[in-house]
């Protein structure tokens, strides 16, 4: 949408709703649970996404059915940010507009590092534990996740260390873990 090229989108997967526009678009399932009938079905020329997306054997089945997947290495980083700018850049013929539009994020990512730096080095860390709360029970989020690495990015601490990934917790674990900050999405407050 930034690169003006959303014409050529096809689809999504269900967690792709910014812009608004993007809950217009033909859903393809949850982009770690794809279906290959379901993205074919839309006759895509390029299927862009990260190596989250999956499972690798509908990934294979797609490129098997003609149909070039290109994939960036999911790292969680600023860095990975500008990997996949890029990369929809050069897909959708907007290799300029996409570096143009790179270096005004990382311009934008250095300031914003900045004052991170500027309040952690103040003191000002908040103890913080991220709850992804879509559907079922409430899980929180540990290492090597999304939300970890925001926490991070943010200057917070995230308060469940020791696991990877996201688990479920139960009430008094959340209590006792006593963070100072809970963050969570507009989604998982609308689920609940």
């Amino acid at each position: 949408y930034q690169l003006g090229a959303e014409q050529l989108l096809v689809g999504s997967d269900t967690t792709s709703n910014y812009p608004d526009a993007a809950n217009k678009t033909p859903k393809v399932g949850y982009v770690r649970q794809l279906a290959a009938e379901g993205v074919l079905s839309l006759k895509p020329d390029t299927v862009i996404g990260t190596t989250e997306a999956g499972p690798p054997i509908v990934l294979s089945q797609i490129h098997q059915a003609g149909v070039a997947v290109a994939l960036v290495q999911s790292d969680h980083t600023f860095d990975e940010v500008l990997r996949k700018l890029r990369l929809v850049g050069q897909v959708t013929g907007k290799a300029d507009q996409a570096a143009q539009l790179a270096a005004s994020l990382q311009a934008q990512w250095n300031a914003t590092q900045a004052s991170v730096r500027s309040a952690v080095q103040a003191g000002r860390q908040p103890r913080t534990l991220f709850v992804l709360s879509h559907s079922g029970s409430p899980q929180v989020a540990g290492g090597v996740t999304a939300a970890d690495a925001l926490l991070k990015m943010a200057g917070a601490t995230n308060v469940m260390q020791g696991f990877n990934g996201y688990r479920p917790l139960t009430a008094e674990a959340m209590a006792q873990a006593a963070p100072q900050v809970i963050v969570t999405t507009t989604q998982g407050i609308e689920a609940v």
